[in-house]
């Protein structure tokens, strides 16, 4: 109840229980009566750094923030490097990395314990692989990271879409079909595990529908 505008600890409950009971999805007509409001997968990730916590006996928060704020410097690296790989000159990566940084509400997402991030440097990651080559395993193992970014956080729809308008812009019809058929079939199976052994997800997409 002393969270102001972003609810930091019921991310953290929400990670205390899944590494406690095994399961992302409780009840949520039972105390304390929160939905699950990301991605299977940013509950999976940020255990790690909370269970590395509570071995090194440090405050558990500390050490998840440290990888949000880890994960913002690699959006922002990739930043550069798509900027470079783009445009060829080191001045304007840098420019583009800039003008990423200079966002104001980084000024307090920073501090908060949010999924956005991790998925945000997926996203950013299926764009440079994508970029980086035109061989079939690098464009389908960027397909995958933008599947994945969407385990993550469900909204971070913007790649796969920029992407596929891409390459039907470019008439490349076949590999803009294969490109959405590798991000579906990475979301889909996701989350199909995710429901086999998490029956209660369905009840909280509902919840937050």
């Amino acid at each position: 109840f002393r969270d102001v505008d972003y609810p930091d600890s019921a991310t953290l409950l929400r990670i205390e229980q899944v590494i406690r009971s095994g399961y992302i999805y409780p009840d949520s007509d039972r105390p304390p009566y929160l939905v699950t409001i990301y991605g299977p997968l940013t509950y999976v990730l940020l255990t790690v750094p909370y269970r590395l916590a509570q071995a090194a006996g440090i405050t558990p928060q500390v050490l998840v923030r440290l990888v949000i704020v880890c994960a913002l410097c690699l959006c922002v690296l990739l930043i550069f490097l798509i900027s470079r790989r783009l445009y060829s000159s080191r001045p304007i990566a840098w420019l583009c990395a800039l003008f990423a940084v200079s966002a104001h509400p980084l000024a307090f997402w920073t501090t908060q314990i949010r999924g956005d991030f991790l998925a945000l440097a997926l996203s950013l990651l299926s764009v440079y692989w994508f970029l980086l080559t035109n061989a079939r395993p690098q464009r389908m193992g960027a397909a995958i990271c933008a599947g994945i970014a969407l385990l993550v956080k469900p909204t971070f729809f913007s790649v796969p879409i920029a992407i596929v308008s891409w390459l039907l812009y470019q008439r490349r019809y076949k590999e803009a079909v294969l490109w959405a058929t590798g991000v579906a079939l990475t979301v889909v199976g996701g989350y199909a595990i995710v429901w086999w052994r998490e029956p209660l997800m369905l009840k909280h997409i509902a919840a937050l529908r």
